[in-house]
């Protein structure tokens, strides 16, 4: 009875190339939309940031009974600033003629680089006030953007004249105020 060749499992190399070559398509399709679903997400965060920020600012001034600001942060990071821009951080403080002193609410640090926020309006550059109805003195929208060599996303938080504050979808249009 002659012997039978032992069998042997495993895959042929044109098997194993034939796979790689697939994943590699796969991954080289799948990658791209991956980083955009990466970048869009982060874009999300640090315009809910900000939106969170003007929510908790008016809720404030409504229970306090009080103006209160959002405001642009010093370099100092412990005062508002009229000259340092969205990106560098924001301070959300009590706005107290009375007293002189402006209690600091909530502080929130600079952005990660490649993003700039600015205001549509004179009055949105670098601070909102909240009054104590939680109203603001008028309606206006601040865009987040992130910029970089290759493309550039963002979104706008409108802020209503009589307070209320939203986020708008994301535009893949460079807007005119992103540098």
């Amino acid at each position: 009875m002659p012997k039978s060749l032992p069998h042997i499992e495993g895959f042929s190399l044109i098997e194993v190339l034939i796979t790689i070559a697939i994943a590699g398509i796969l991954s080289s399709v799948a990658l791209p939309a991956m980083f955009d679903m990466i970048k869009s997400s982060q874009m999300s965060t640090q315009a809910n940031d900000i939106h969170r920020a003007f929510v908790i600012a008016r809720s404030e001034a409504i229970k306090r009974g009080v103006a209160v600001t959002v405001c642009t942060i010093n370099t100092a990071q412990d005062n508002c600033s009229n000259k340092s821009g969205w990106e560098n951080g924001w301070i959300i403080r009590e706005v107290d003629t009375v007293a002189g002193v402006d209690p600091i609410i909530s502080i929130h640090y600079a952005l990660p680089d490649n993003y700039t926020i600015h205001g549509t309006t004179d009055d949105f550059e670098s601070n909102v006030v909240f009054t104590a109805s939680g109203n603001t003195k008028s309606s206006g929208e601040l865009v987040v953007c992130y910029n970089n060599s290759v493309d550039s996303h963002s979104r706008t938080i409108a802020i209503g004249r009589f307070g209320k504050v939203s986020v708008k979808g994301s535009d893949r249009k460079i807007p005119s105020g992103c540098f």
